[in-house]
């Protein structure tokens, strides 16, 4: 008798009032309050063969549910949305409905084999949370500033620099908070304080990564640059020749690796000869900073990874 389990993927959709599953040519749905979120787990519990739910990033909406899969102890799965949109289209399904996206997501599920995730501790979600926060204060700060180049009147400038200050105050409170959260756990402080050694790695960088890629040290190298979209991606076909682009990866930790390149490739005397020679080589300066930021996110991994074994 074979001890293999037979799994069945649950396509799950998720909006702000419904819930969508479709597994095993069935589809269903059920509100996305307790009662329905009840329904929910006792259908998929009722299907014959081990369920593993697939679900897509809906805003925060998803939480709810991947809460009351976990407490009915169901595996489940969360892709990356783009690599589900690229599935539809390599099977040519171009209609978007909640009712198609479900199975759709059963199908990525069935053909892709998604490994089980596991739910962050609150503490983690709520600085996950607060690091996206602090995105969004960063990007209204950039966009006062700019604003502020093409005002001439006096009232409206001074306004505009309380809103900056006022902006970069609640930035500050945010970074705050997310230290708080980490330094309450020692290996959350210990990798902390070894990132932020090195040099080019500040405080926005080290806190991003720590939050937003909580695999720094469980992966390799391929994998981890991969994962930040760092990993370059080669388009040939005969004698043409295209050019290597990034992959689709976590925009919000490549960005903030990209803006650690920068400081690295002037201040860490390692990255700063790596990326003098590329550019000798006659890279691009945009396409060799891309390349310091691989390297510098693969030097942290090991780090994050010799610090856990020691």
């Amino acid at each position: 008798m074979s001890d293999v389990i037979e799994k069945v993927y649950v396509g799950i959709d998720v909006s702000k009032k419904t819930v969508d599953v479709f597994a095993d040519g069935r589809s269903q749905r059920f509100g996305r309050d307790g009662p329905g979120l009840v329904e929910l787990a006792e259908w998929i519990g009722s299907l014959e063969r081990a369920p593993h739910a697939v679900l897509e990033p809906t805003g925060g909406y998803e939480l709810a549910v991947i809460e009351k899969l976990v407490e009915e102890g169901l595996a489940w799965s969360r892709p990356h949305p783009l690599r589900v949109r690229r599935y539809a289209q390599a099977i040519g399904l171009e209609a978007k409905t909640d009712k198609i996206d479900a199975k759709l997501l059963a199908g990525y599920g069935e053909r892709f084999a998604p490994k089980a995730q596991t739910l962050p501790s609150p503490r983690r979600r709520e600085a996950a949370e607060l690091m996206v926060r602090h995105a969004q204060l960063v990007r209204m700060v950039s966009m006062e500033k700019t604003h502020s180049e093409h005002v001439s009147d006096k009232w409206i400038l001074k306004r505009i620099e309380s809103s900056i200050r006022r902006l970069e105050r609640d930035a500050e409170r945010v970074l705050l908070r997310v230290e708080q959260l980490l330094r309450a756990d020692p290996q959350d402080q210990a990798r902390l304080e070894r990132m932020t050694s090195v040099k080019g790695v500040g405080r926005v960088t080290s806190l991003t990564l720590l939050v937003q890629m909580p695999e720094l040290g469980t992966l390799n190298r391929s994998e981890i640059a991969s994962l930040a979209g760092l990993a370059p991606v080669t388009r040939q076909s005969g004698q043409w020749k295209g050019r290597c682009f990034l992959g689709s990866g976590r925009h919000r930790v490549r960005r903030a690796l990209y803006l650690a390149a920068l400081s690295a490739s002037r201040y860490n005397d390692t990255l700063k000869v790596f990326y003098q020679r590329l550019r000798e080589a006659g890279k691009p300066p945009k396409l060799a900073l891309c390349a310091v930021a691989r390297k510098l996110l693969t030097a942290l991994n090991s780090l994050i990874r010799n610090l856990q074994t020691a």
